[in-house]
């Protein structure tokens, strides 16, 4: 399977990316919901900023060219 990734080049990166970015927005999920039932309302926020700028980077990779 990573001999394909290779030959698919760039647009392999970008899926792995996406891949990853998707990862990272599932957990800082989780733990949202977790400081939000123990009203952690200062790290609520700070990850929900970090959450928002996940879901931006998604969004660029979606639009990029193939």
């Amino acid at each position: 399977m990573e001999q394909d990734w290779h030959a698919r080049g760039d647009q392999a990166q970008t899926e792995r990316m996406k891949d990853w970015l998707e990862s990272q927005n599932f957990v800082i999920g989780f733990w949202m919901d977790r400081l939000a039932e123990k009203g952690e309302v200062g790290l609520l926020s700070r990850l929900a900023d970090h959450r928002q700028n996940l879901v931006g980077l998604m969004g660029e990779l979606e639009n990029k060219p193939a």
